[in-house]
């Protein structure tokens, strides 16, 4: 039997695959050569059995996996309860299925007590949640999504006074959600309710390919998104930029170069911010940034650009840390300083609603502002270089990039008149 190193991990399976409904068992080797393996005393169909999660599946058609799945996370903690009271498992198997016998005797009244619960909606999200809280390999940003939809959801619950039960998923409650997401004083602007709205789209979908519904109304319920108020700024402003001297104000100086570092590399403020010596390759006699994007979890090559080099060397190849609500606060001072004083028409949809507001170039400046120079300032120079800098910007289609860039319509117009003039 190999070695344990670190704590050992408590397993589910079931006892016979081939049974129409068979024993969930527990198998724990807690230490090298003492393995506790014993029945949980509860049945299962082995199709509602997930083998990769080792917990009971949630579905419908089987109401009872909610209380299955609790009976075994509670088993599981009280296994390593006991292995870690026990001076890591310094005791006999037999010592050990005493200790925890009491737990599986008590769920001897299981199907008196269980009387077909339904899982309700916001019961499913909030599994589901749990279900990626508890996955190492699950990325913060996805998880953060997820969260922030399941407080919502919470949130319209409670105040609604509605248990969402899966009965409620039709287009009323699509209709009400969305005007609730809109008013005071959430306020959500129209871009944001739909990237809400594709979020929870996901889960009534997942839940309807589960059986827990049969409602399709769901795929007919559209929010169109509503164009915003895009700046970038250009190679000449960049310059001016960095030629500013913040020797007096070191958190301006850092702000600058966060953004040079953003507007020269293409890269995510997530993506940047862990930018490393390590991350320097050479290839084919040009010096690249190699690195995985936290979002897409793809691997991208940066050139590493004069202006991207020498500002990097200045941090040891080591972007500064500071918040990226803190960066977007100073990146608005720098811009003031800078003269970024041009005024341009703001527009923006807070609650639902179009709002117009004249604004100063600096006031619209935030770290993503830096990305999308890159991507306008290099596909305006080069435009036949278009797949490569995509590479870079991680666009896998032309249209998202084409989407994504600030071309202005007057330079366009101008642009167009002199080719066809020549």
């Amino acid at each position: 039997m190999p070695r344990i190193i670190g704590t050992p991990k408590v397993r589910f399976n079931l006892f016979n695959w081939n049974e129409e409904e068979t024993y969930i068992m527990v198998y724990f080797v807690f230490r090298p050569k003492r393995m506790l393996k014993f029945s949980t005393g509860r049945k299962i169909s082995p199709n509602n059995w997930d083998r990769v999660k080792m917990r009971a599946v949630h579905s419908r058609t089987f109401p009872e996996s909610s209380y299955i799945n609790s009976r075994l996370e509670l088993i599981e903690r009280e296994c390593l309860n006991v292995y870690h009271d026990t001076n890591r498992g310094r005791i006999s198997v037999e010592e050990f299925k005493q200790r925890l016998f009491p737990l599986i005797n008590e769920d001897d009244d299981f199907e008196e007590e269980q009387e077909s619960k339904p899982l309700t909606f916001l019961q499913f999200v909030e599994e589901a949640y749990q279900e990626r809280a508890n996955d190492p390999a699950m990325k913060p940003g996805s998880l953060q999504v997820v969260h922030k939809l399941l407080v919502h959801l919470k949130n319209y619950s409670s105040e609604k006074r509605r248990k969402l039960e899966f009965s409620e998923l039709n287009e009323r409650f699509y209709s009400d959600f969305k005007a609730w997401l809109h008013k005071a004083p959430r306020n959500h602007s129209t871009n944001y309710v739909k990237k809400t709205w594709a979020n929870l789209k996901y889960f009534i979908r997942k839940a309807e390919n589960r059986h827990f519904h049969n409602d399709r109304s769901y795929r007919e319920f559209q929010i169109k998104s509503t164009p915003t108020t895009k700046i970038v700024l250009s190679f000449e402003q960049l310059e001016h930029l960095a030629a500013l001297n913040f020797t007096d104000a070191p958190h301006l100086d850092r702000a600058r170069d966060l953004f040079l570092i953003s507007a020269y590399s293409g890269a995510r403020f997530s993506d940047y911010m862990k930018f490393k010596p390590e991350m320097i390759k050479s290839h084919q006699g040009e010096t690249i940034l190699e690195m995985v994007a936290q979002k897409t979890n793809q691997l991208v090559f940066i050139p590493l650009l004069p202006v991207l080099d020498r500002v990097l060397s200045k941090y040891n190849y080591t972007a500064p840390k500071i918040s990226n609500q803190k960066l977007n606060k100073s990146l608005k001072e720098v811009g003031k300083l800078a003269g970024l004083t041009q005024q341009i028409l703001d527009v923006r949809y807070p609650g639902g609603v179009r709002v117009e507001k004249t604004v100063f170039t600096w006031e619209l400046l935030t770290t993503h502002v830096g990305r999308r120079s890159f991507a306008t300032n290099f596909y305006q120079k080069f435009p036949h270089l278009i797949d490569s800098i995509m590479k870079v910007t991680g666009h896998t289609t032309e249209a998202m990039f084409r989407k994504y860039i600030v071309i202005d319509a007057k330079d366009s117009a101008v642009k167009f008149g002199r080719a066809v003039s020549e």
